[in-house]
């Protein structure tokens, strides 16, 4: 996924299919910038899917400190 995808599919977040995929992208992200933004998306559409999620994600080896530090934030904004 491009961030000029995602951009595409925020508009359509109003679908539920469209809101999952979206949770489930995030798992399959190798870029970090691509995991932060949709992090970004997840937040802002308040998402209970995205905390269950998240936490797997911050448990993945390798994650960038970055993505972990920005993932942790929007748990935070949810909470």
């Amino acid at each position: 996924m491009r961030l000029s995808t995602l951009e595409a599919l925020v508009k359509l977040s109003g679908e539920p299919r469209v809101r999952e995929g979206l949770v489930r992208s995030i798992e399959l992200q190798d870029s970090p910038i691509m995991q932060s933004a949709i992090a970004d998306v997840m937040v802002k559409l308040a998402g209970e899917e995205f905390s269950s999620v998240s936490s797997e994600l911050l448990s993945r080896k390798g994650l960038n400190k970055m993505v972990k530090l920005n993932i942790e934030k929007s748990i935070q904004k949810l909470i």
